[in-house]
């Protein structure tokens, strides 16, 4: 209801996603029908925005000092302070009521992909003691969010060769994808990279 949704509306998603079943099929076997408990309809057009108003209920626990990027299950929580020992307190705080939030809502957080930085153009960084569901958080120089990657000096240049890589990779796909057609091979042919140059390397130098 917090969400601005009519009473009637709230019970149509309530039969929306009650009752809901499904099979595994495995190479033609299928296995009993089962009831699905928790989530939404994968592939389904209101999952994405059931699962934004599912998830937006962790901007309040959202200390002051601390502003968070949510972007569907990706989550960054953001100190600024002139202290480190300052700022791990209050992140850890955060990431207690956050544990909290997952525990009441039948969620985890994927402490292995959890990580820490700190940003600062000090040559002396401390390592920050953060723990999430009893482990503690690695730190990370280098970041990535939604696709950026950060430099914990704030510089730009990983960004810049990180996205070469990539696009490096693009390219070479690219490559592979005209050379292949152009020696006409199929994918069921099941051919590698390594042939088709070669392929092309005696084409263009014959013995």
């Amino acid at each position: 209801m917090q969400a601005g949704v009519s009473h009637n509306m709230l019970k149509w998603i309530q039969n929306y996603l009650s009752q809901r079943t499904g099979r595994v099929n495995l190479q033609g076997r299928e296995s009993r029908q089962a009831i699905f408990k928790d989530g939404v309809p994968q592939g389904g057009v209101l999952s994405p925005t059931l699962f934004l108003v599912f998830t937006n209920s962790t901007q309040n626990i959202i200390k002051p000092h601390v502003k968070a990027a949510l972007y569907a299950d990706d989550l960054a929580l953001i100190c600024s302070e002139d202290s480190c020992g300052t700022a791990q307190v209050r992140l850890q705080e955060c990431l207690t009521l956050l544990e909290q939030w997952t525990d009441d809502w039948a969620m985890t957080v994927n402490a292995a992909k959890t990580t820490y930085s700190i940003f600062s153009l000090s040559t002396k960084i401390p390592k920050l003691r953060l723990r999430i569901n009893n482990s503690l958080l690695e730190k990370e120089n280098y970041p990535k969010y939604l696709g950026v990657t950060f430099d914990t000096l704030m510089m730009y240049g990983c960004e810049a060769s990180s996205q070469k890589k990539d696009d490096d990779k693009r390219i070479e796909a690219a490559e592979m994808w005209f050379y292949r057609r152009i020696l006409r091979v199929k994918w069921t042919d099941k051919r590698t990279n390594e042939s088709v140059l070669k392929e092309l390397k005696n084409r263009k130098n014959p013995t």
